[in-house]
């Protein structure tokens, strides 16, 4: 809000209650028609009859001996004079704007236009003023530092006024032996709508003068505003229109004013305003007045209008359009029209197709990095205040190029011009180019501050939403958001497949640098390109499950990247195999076609804080070779796999710890895989290769995918197009199962079901419920010392109690160690977790004892006696 309130004046002065933005009664005539600015900077009366206006200049006392009250009763006496000419024969000034302009009388009686007076005499108006000045001046007689400095403002005044009346003079006058008459005025008016300059133009000529008493120009015509209520033209008042010329400010005004009138609707100015001229344009007060405004420059065929663009990116961002058609401005291009109905809604759709143009950010930086000097020797500022103006003018120009988001853990800087989101993170490349953009380095102290004041903004202020690294399941619609890391976003439908911007219905992707764009490519080629450069490259066992199930599995779980949103635990898929059997040229074929070359395999870590930094910062990794036993692995695996969060602590900071959520999907390698913890082993796929026959280079196989990675993406894509098909068919199926990975389980169904061959799916999924007991318990000394209890003592009843001494005992029969002697608690509380493995094993019987015991009996199923 200005110093200066107009609401506050209002109640004070008048007992009239009013608020900013809206309209009232007059307290001059009594009227409805008073509106107040939003700023609440101006009030201003639309009534015909009345047209009067409160500011800062004429309704505070210490601006009563101002210039800008000399140029308010002038330009009075010259609107006055204007309006009398209506009526009145041609060549007047008036009948110039009507007649000659086609400005409608309501916009001339509104505006701040005038005609100069016969005989018009300026000492009238300056002298009275001057004499009252220097009068105080006289009557300071002290020598004291106040008086002063009293002296010294009070003569800087007396000068002011006197070259401005000279100035006057000589517009006015010119060479001419008498004042000149009849010429049309145009007031423009600063931030706080004081009049600071008049330009006068002779009716039908181009004969332009301009009074300008300081280097302020103001703007012409954004003291006419009324604030449209309707959504369909509220884009015509919500930011400032600026144009070039004066006409063009005022024809479009005329433009509405006469649409109304056709459709009998009560008319609404626009929130428009003219420069006058892109070498006069005053930048710095239309950036006071709005930050982000539409410019519309003039069609020029020497592209000249466009340099109004360009001067005002100095300083400021905005929205840039032109009319359609060559040579023209915004005033011939509504004369030309003749339909003003029809021409107000081609203005509001040109202003929906604007361009933004942001700020030269060079300029930017250069406005921080003065900001941080010191301003002289009177320059007292702390160092964080030195910080604290260099980050408002940085988090200023951050808004008007884009928006803070926050996600709830971090936030992010989305900018409106190539649609890229940035983590607001200290330690990332990407937030480090962008503030680089800004003259700030890394390395500085700023940078720190910087840091912590966008990340608290952002959590107080920014808008919430949801971020995502590849792919996102809108279930309500149906549809599937996918990045193609490049700032564009994939929204497939059962029916279509667009490409659209980063953002766009509000889905936000966060670009990774090592991921490679890919295109998709309408599908222009025989069979299955997966099947050919992918499935069939793998040499699956034909041990449990076929290769062609296996195959299915595969791509299965790959179409579960598309569908996040569906499985809150997720499938870890493992290649497990002897050496050359190509376990690790799979996972990194599919890791590249979706990701690109520029990714491959990683190895196992040695540290767990490094394991989080992998899976924290990417969608899809393969840990390779996965064959040692690792004291923090299984318990990471588990994590990741149900959608945990990894600690890691702040920078700058000691003990301040943030927590980044897991949404990396995982593949992983193995010979002999020690990942087998029973509730690791229950979210893995394992899936069998066997050696190879043939050996294939990887540089053959990185050509191959290189040159195929978009048809195979594409194809990737319409088959995730037929599973939106498959899921709406069974929206309102609850698939309940006995696999332990249920959401897998209940995809998998209903894509069975929708392609006819649920059966076999099930036949698929009891086969890996098979596969991954036989996966958690290979190798696993409690199972093979219970299996081979079992075969020796077939009709044994027992407890767990029991149980545990018996295998005991066995154990040291056999020469071996039993980690459970003397410990039977811990044994049934292991045997409760294997249960659902064995029981693919052995058939479990349970019978009570009374007093709350149980016997167990085990007996090996008959498919599994030869295990």
């Amino acid at each position: 809000m200005a110093s200066f309130s107009v609401v506050e004046f209002l109640s004070e002065n008048h007992g009239i209650e009013a608020r900013a933005g809206k309209k009232g009664s007059c307290p001059f005539c009594g009227g409805p028609h008073f509106s107040i600015t939003k700023d609440d900077a101006l009030g201003k009366c639309f009534s015909p009859s009345c047209g009067r206006y409160i500011n800062q200049a004429n309704s505070c006392p210490t601006q009563k001996q101002s210039l800008f009250k000399i140029h308010e009763s002038i330009q009075q006496d010259f609107h006055e004079c204007l309006i009398k000419q209506e009526g009145k024969k041609n060549g007047t000034a008036w009948s110039y704007l009507v007649d000659k302009r086609k400005i409608h009388p309501s916009v001339i009686k509104a505006s701040l236009l005038g005609a100069i007076p016969r005989n018009y005499n300026l000492d009238e108006k300056f002298d009275p003023v001057i004499s009252e000045i220097e009068s105080e001046l006289n009557k300071i007689t002290g020598t004291d530092k106040h008086s002063e400095s009293k002296k010294k403002a009070l003569s800087h005044q007396v000068e002011l006024l006197k070259e401005a009346k000279e100035k006057f003079k000589r517009v006015l006058i010119g060479k001419r032996s008498l004042p000149r008459q009849g010429a049309l005025t145009f007031a423009y008016c600063d931030e706080l709508h004081r009049i600071v300059a008049i330009k006068f133009r002779e009716p039908f000529t181009k004969d332009i003068t301009l009074y300008k008493p300081t280097q302020v120009m103001g703007l012409f015509g954004h003291q006419l505003f009324e604030p449209y209520e309707d959504e369909k033209h509220k884009q015509l008042n919500e930011k400032l229109i600026v144009v070039e010329g004066e006409f063009n400010q005022l024809q479009l005004q005329s433009c509405l004013v006469r649409a109304s009138d056709i459709l009998g609707q009560r008319f609404t100015y626009a929130f428009i305003a003219a420069v006058g001229g892109v070498n006069s344009a005053d930048i710095d007060t239309l950036k006071k007045i709005c930050r982000t405004p539409y410019i519309v420059y003039d069609n020029d065929l020497n592209r000249a209008g466009e340099m109004l663009v360009e001067k005002a990116q100095e300083k400021m961002s905005l929205y840039a359009f032109t009319t359609p058609d060559p040579d023209s401005d915004l005033d011939s291009f509504i004369v030309k029209s003749g339909d003003d109905v029809a021409t107000i809604e081609k203005i509001r759709s040109l202003i929906q197709k604007s361009v933004f143009c942001p700020r030269k950010i060079e300029r930017v930086a250069d406005e921080i990095f003065s900001s941080r000097q010191k301003q002289g020797q009177s320059d007292k500022r702390k160092d964080f205040e030195v910080n604290a103006t260099a980050y408002n003018i940085l988090i200023a120009d951050l808004q008007d190029r884009g928006e803070l988001l926050y996600d709830g853990q971090a936030a992010y800087f989305f900018s409106k011009t190539d649609k890229s989101l940035v983590k607001i993170d200290a330690e990332s490349k990407e937030y480090q180019n962008l503030l680089s953009d800004y003259k700030i380095n890394a390395s500085e102290i700023i940078y720190k501050y910087i840091y912590s004041e966008l990340e608290t903004t952002a959590a107080k202020t920014a808008r919430r939403v949801s971020v995502y690294p590849f792919a996102h399941y809108d279930h309500k619609t149906n549809r599937i958001y996918l990045s193609n890391f490049s700032n564009q976003v994939y929204r497939i439908s059962q029916n279509q497949i667009e490409l659209l911007e980063n953002g766009v219905d509000g889905v936000l992707f966060l670009p990774n640098k090592k991921y490679d764009k890919f295109v998709f490519v309408e599908p222009s080629w025989q069979g299955s390109l997966w099947d050919e450069k992918v499935l069939c490259q793998i040499r699956f066992s034909n041990k449990g499950l076929h290769p062609s199930e296996a195959k299915a599995l595969l791509l299965i779980w790959i179409l579960t990247l598309f569908f996040p949103e569906l499985f809150p635990t997720k499938v870890i898929l493992a290649f497990i195999g002897v050496k050359g059997s190509g376990k690790t040229s799979a996972a990194r074929r599919v890791l590249q076609i979706i990701q690109g070359l520029k990714n491959d395999v990683t190895m196992i870590p040695k540290e767990a804080s490094d394991f989080d930094a992998i899976v924290t910062n990417n969608s899809l990794i393969v840990l390779d070779n996965a064959d040692t036993k690792n004291p923090w692995l299984d318990d990471r695996l588990a994590i990741t796999a149900t959608g945990g969060t990894a600690k890691k602590r702040k920078l700058y900071t000691t003990n301040e710890y943030i927590e980044a959520t897991i949404r990396c999907n995982l593949m992983i390698t193995a010979r002999d895989p020690h990942f087998r913890r029973d509730d690791v082993a229950d979210r893995v796929l394992p899936l069998k290769v066997e050696r190879q026959n043939k050996f294939k280079s990887e540089n053959k196989i990185v050509r191959e995918i290189e040159a195929a990675r978009d048809q195979l993406m594409s194809e990737l894509i319409i088959f995730a197009q037929e599973a939106l098909g498959a899921l709406n068919q069974a929206k309102d199926d609850d698939d309940i199962g006995s696999f332990r990975m249920a959401d897998f389980s209940s995809f998998a169904s209903k894509l069975g079901r929708y392609a006819g061959i649920e059966n076999k799916v099930e036949e698929i999924f009891k086969k890996i419920s098979a596969e991954q007991s036989q996966f958690a318990l290979e190798d696993n000394p409690l199972f093979i010392l219970l299996y081979k209890w079992v075969q020796k003592n077939p009709d044994h009843k027992v407890t767990n109690v029991r149980l545990c001494e018996e295998l005991s005992d066995f154990a040291k029969a056999m020469g071996q160690r039993f980690e459970f002697s003397d410990r039977g608690a811990a044994f049934a509380q292991r045997m409760s977790h294997l249960r659902p493995n064995l029981k693919e094993f052995f058939d479990i019987t349970e019978s009570s004892g009374g007093k709350r015991i149980v016997y167990y009996h085990f007996k090996i199923k008959k498919e599994m006696s030869d295990i």
